[in-house]
């Protein structure tokens, strides 16, 4: 009798929460078939099949063999990320990684408007790989916070840093140096500090 019919049998026994000695005994029978069945065919197995395993040992050996043909790890995707970034920095004097809705960033693109510097600013938050640009450059750079200022291709920091080097007066000559500002005497003079 399998597990299905003790279970019916069960249900019919005349005394509610007292079973017979025979329902115990096939009770335990099938509970032990259900745990040493290690053939994995039909429902009553729990562990599983023997297919399965092979097909495991199948991909094993098919990696091994064809290694072009494994998934890629976020190790490659993560490289490609930082190698855009550092493109991205290579490519304008100014770079500034920033997000439409931080007022860090809106802060320091407008000292920059207000210097009269061009520059070229990388929204995260409208492009589509832009989380994946944030953590590349949070591991290139290790400033996981945006905004992520890049001069001549050299970070300056976020908007502490640069808001300090303006402050400094070393900001305008730096950004002069960068080729970003034209007429460098015009706008020191008269760009008060934010």
């Amino acid at each position: 009798m399998d597990l299905l019919a003790c279970r019916v049998r069960q249900r019919g026994c005349r005394r509610p929460g007292k079973r017979n000695s025979s329902c115990r005994r096939q009770i335990v029978a099938s509970r032990s078939r259900i745990k040493l069945d290690g053939r994995g065919f039909g429902t009553e197995s729990t562990q599983p099949s023997s297919f399965f395993f092979f097909w495991i040992w199948k991909q094993h050996i098919r990696l091994l063999s064809f290694p072009h043909l494994a998934p890629r790890s976020d190790n490659f995707a993560s490289h490609m990320a930082v190698e855009k970034a550092k493109e991205i920095v290579a490519s304008s004097p100014v770079v500034v990684f920033s997000k439409t809705y931080c007022p860090f960033c809106t802060r320091v693109k407008q000292l920059l408007a207000q210097l009269g510097a061009n520059y070229k600013a990388i929204e995260l938050d409208v492009e589509s790989d832009g989380a994946e640009l944030q953590s590349a450059l949070a591991e290139w750079t290790g400033q996981k916070t945006v905004p992520n200022v890049f001069v001549k291709g050299e970070r300056i920091g976020g908007c502490d840093a640069t808001m300090a080097m303006h402050d400094g007066g070393k900001l305008v000559p730096l950004l002069t140096e960068a080729g970003a500002i034209v007429n460098a005497k015009a706008s020191a003079t008269a760009t008060p500090s934010l």
